[in-house]
């Protein structure tokens, strides 16, 4: 989806949109932080190509509420998140809500050394 094929990469997503949408909430309710994590970038980067900005938010916020991060790769993985959250808040102008998101983030990732 990062790539030359995005446009295909992101036709293949729609067309199976909705077991990606259950695997990820599966996923979270399972605790499956690193799954998560490998499918977070280019999960938000399919809905920001799309502008389906509010389903994006509400698929990180619910692995956020439902997810517990524990490890340092947990850890990294609610830094992405979050800062995700941050770049969505900017699409709806939202710019304090962003900024604190990034801080957030910023301070997951200072906390990790």
């Amino acid at each position: 989806i990062f790539g030359a094929g995005q446009v295909q990469a992101a036709k293949e997503i729609t067309e199976d949109l909705e077991n990606i949408r259950s695997a990820w909430i599966w996923a979270a309710n399972q605790q499956m932080i690193e799954d998560i994590g490998i499918a977070v970038d280019t999960l938000a980067m399919y809905f920001q190509i799309k502008g389906k900005y509010l389903e994006a938010f509400n698929l990180l916020e619910e692995v956020r509420d439902k997810t517990d991060f524990e490890t340092r790769e947990e850890m990294e993985v609610l830094a992405a998140i979050t800062a995700e959250c941050g770049w969505i808040e900017i699409r709806f102008g939202r710019f304090q809500k962003a900024e604190e998101f990034f801080e957030q983030s910023q301070h997951i990732y200072e906390g990790l050394g």
